[in-house]
């Protein structure tokens, strides 16, 4: 349990700073947002405005899990098997991290979502809206499938040279476009109603951890990482 402690310790460094930062830019574009809304409003009532921060709360979420994904794969993982040189230890922290991570920041964004906006809807007096469409359960797989893009993009960012990575990047691209625009036309499109998270996440997450793995699991120190195309 204490090795485990420690790992998971050791792929948090740098991570809480880049948290904060992210929320303190949430807070002021949330900020931003409402003063807009608010004069639109006040300016004309019948404007149809509708304070919503869930939108830019869910988009800011998925951007920062992304980031702790390249994070984690592309950064931490180098550095802790270059002290400790145990990849299966780390690999199994990273994706026991992005996990827990995962859950708490989706957690944490709807609670913080629903105070800011009953707290300025209420006391602005402007109509305004907690959620929308989303569920807890579909924001946790658009969490979870957003850490686990970071995770395979940091993996191909450490294994392969830069022209590589960026080819690589690219054919991920048109191979996600490709699958999506199937999806779009498949049975299961319709029946959802449309996209569904916890569909396409319940696919995509598990590949995109197994390509990280597969991409990780025999990669040497950072020194010697781009060694792969």
């Amino acid at each position: 349990m204490s090795d485990y402690k420690t790992t998971l310790g050791f792929l948090q460094k740098g991570i809480t700073k880049m948290i904060l930062k992210s929320m303190w830019l949430m807070v002021m574009l949330d900020g931003i947002e409402f003063l807009v809304k608010w004069q639109i409003f006040k300016e004309n009532q019948q404007s149809g405005v509708v304070l919503s921060f869930y939108t830019g709360h869910i988009v800011f979420l998925l951007l920062v899990l992304g980031g702790i994904g390249v994070l984690l794969s592309g950064h931490q993982f180098g550095g802790y098997i270059s002290i400790l040189a145990n990849r299966k230890r780390c690999l199994q922290g990273i994706i026991s991290y992005s996990l827990i991570v995962s859950c708490i920041g989706t957690l944490l964004m709807r609670g913080f979502t629903f105070i800011l906006t009953e707290s300025i809807g209420r006391l602005s007096q402007l109509p305004y809206r907690s959620f929308q469409s989303w569920s807890l359960l579909e924001d946790l797989f658009l969490s979870l499938l957003s850490i686990s893009v970071g995770l395979l993009i940091g993996a191909l960012f450490y294994r392969l040279h830069r022209r590589s990575f960026v080819l690589g990047l690219c054919v991920l691209a048109f191979i996600g476009i490709k699958l999506f625009e199937r999806y779009q036309l498949s049975s299961w499109y319709e029946r959802m109603n449309g996209f569904s998270p916890i569909l396409v996440g319940s696919i995509a997450v598990p590949v995109f951890i197994g390509l990280t793995v597969g991409l990780l699991y025999k990669a040497p120190i950072k020194a010697y990482a781009h060694n792969w195309l």
